[in-house]
């Protein structure tokens, strides 16, 4: 089984006993606010969770999500997930969530940039990109942060919760 881990984090694939960790930040409505999931119910976490560990084979996977688990206290505090969106072309979307009470202390950059090295050396990702929510400027800063130039806008390219919603693309190329 692929692990990745870094100085703080160690990415893995979800457990089904990573319930309560992941449904503390899968059920809060702030974390869930730009996803077009959530916020989950128990049900909704139980089946994300089956999905996950179901779907996930390295490095061959086109739908890998990958637990952000801290290490000094082995929480799962978010989770990764890099999918194969046009395998011809190598491209990749990426994303990541995490439980807010991790948020602006660096695990989003520190997991992100495990995952792109793992997309653009084991995945063979030619092109990585994010879709964020224009209001998300967390997401924004971080997609910046991690070398990802804004190609442009979708114009009402996801509905979440009733509502259609614009996504800004980010990209990046494999060094």
């Amino acid at each position: 089984m692929t692990h990745l881990e870094t100085p703080r984090l160690l990415l893995r694939a979800f457990e089904t006993t990573d319930f309560d960790d992941v449904h503390i930040y899968a059920k809060d409505p702030e974390v869930t606010r730009y996803q077009s999931w959530g916020p989950n119910d128990e049900n909704d976490t139980h089946a994300f969770l089956r999905r996950s560990k179901d779907s996930f084979r390295p490095p061959d996977g086109a739908d890998l999500e990958f637990a952000i688990v801290e290490k000094a206290s082995s929480k799962v505090i978010g989770g990764c997930g890099i999918h194969c969106r046009r395998k011809e072309f190598r491209e990749y979307e990426i994303g990541w969530t995490l439980n807010r009470s991790w948020w602006r202390r660096g695990f989003g950059t520190e997991a992100a940039s495990a995952l792109i090295d793992y997309a653009f050396s084991s995945a063979n990702a030619h092109r990585l990109y994010a879709l964020v929510d224009p209001e998300n400027v967390g997401s924004i800063a971080l997609s910046e942060k991690l070398g990802f130039v804004l190609e442009g806008r979708q114009h009402e390219d996801t509905l979440i919760r009733g509502e259609w919603r614009d996504a800004l693309i980010f990209a990046r190329l494999s060094p």
